[in-house]
C-alpha cells in the first residue's frame, strides 16, 4: 500500500509539475507575441511618422523652389536646395516600400499609394497650374495617410 501511495504522490508531482510548465510556457508565449506586436507597432509607427515628414518635406521644397526659382511660366530646375528634394523624394520612395513590408492593412497601403502618388506629382511640377493644384491634393492625402495610419497603429 505504501508504495501504491508514493507511486501516486510522485505521478501527482509529475503531473502537477507538467501543468505549471504548461501554463507559464503559455503564458510566456503570450508575453512574446504581445512584446513582439508592440515592437512592430513602434517600428511601423517611426516607419509612418518618417514617410509623412518626408512627404511634407517634398511638398514644402517644391513650393520653395517654385516661389523662388520661376523663369517666365516654367521651373528652372538648378538651385542651391534641388538636392534636399531629391534626397527627400528618395526618403519617401524607400519609407513607402518599407511600410509596406510590415503591414498587410489594405486601408493603409491605399494611403501609402496615393501619399506617394501625390507626392510625385508635386515632385514632377513644372508649371505654376500643376504646382498649385498638386499642393492642396498632396495636403489632402497628406491627411489621409496619417488618419489611416493613426488607425492602423492604435489597432495593432
Amino acid at each position: 500500500m505504501e508504495i501504491w501511495a508514493a507511486l501516486l504522490a510522485v505521478v501527482g508531482t509529475l503531473a502537477a509539475s507538467l501543468g505549471t510548465f504548461v501554463l507559464q510556457d503559455r503564458a510566456q508565449q503570450r508575453r512574446d507575441r504581445e512584446a513582439e506586436r508592440d515592437q512592430v507597432r513602434r517600428e511601423l509607427q517611426r516607419a509612418c511618422a518618417l514617410y509623412a515628414a518626408a512627404a511634407d518635406d517634398v511638398r514644402q521644397l517644391q513650393v520653395q523652389r517654385y516661389t523662388r526659382r520661376v523663369s517666365g511660366n516654367t521651373i528652372t530646375a538648378a538651385g542651391p536646395h534641388m538636392p534636399r528634394i531629391d534626397e527627400a523624394r528618395a526618403e519617401v520612395t524607400r519609407l513607402r516600400h518599407e511600410i509596406e513590408l510590415m503591414t498587410a492593412d489594405a486601408g493603409l497601403l491605399a494611403a501609402v499609394t496615393e501619399l506617394a502618388d501625390h507626392t510625385a506629382r508635386l515632385y514632377e511640377g513644372r508649371d505654376e497650374e500643376t504646382v498649385h493644384r498638386a499642393v492642396p491634393e498632396a495636403a489632402e492625402a497628406y491627411r489621409a495617410f496619417l488618419a489611416e495610419a493613426r488607425r492602423v497603429i492604435l489597432v495593432v
